[in-house]
């Protein structure tokens, strides 16, 4: 079951999630986090983008980018 899910949120749209609170934070990240697991690459392309400017980490950053140009290579 758990297979599954993981299957799914990994080729969930974020920007098809239209019953989502996007202005609630901690809603939002929770699904981020979630999707972030799942290896959804809207997600990751997201927190990449947060860590690089919001948080300054390239590193970190940078390692969810490349994850998520991968993941979205091979849709």
């Amino acid at each position: 079951m758990a297979s599954k899910e993981r299957d799914v949120g990994r080729l969930v749209p974020l920007e098809r999630l239209d019953n989502m609170k996007w202005m609630e934070k901690e809603c939002y990240l929770a699904v981020v986090n979630h999707l972030v697991s799942a290896g959804n690459p809207d997600a990751r392309f997201i927190v990449g983008v947060m860590l690089v400017f919001l948080h300054q980490d390239m590193e970190q950053g940078l390692l969810f980018l490349d994850k998520a140009a991968i993941a979205a290579t091979r849709r």
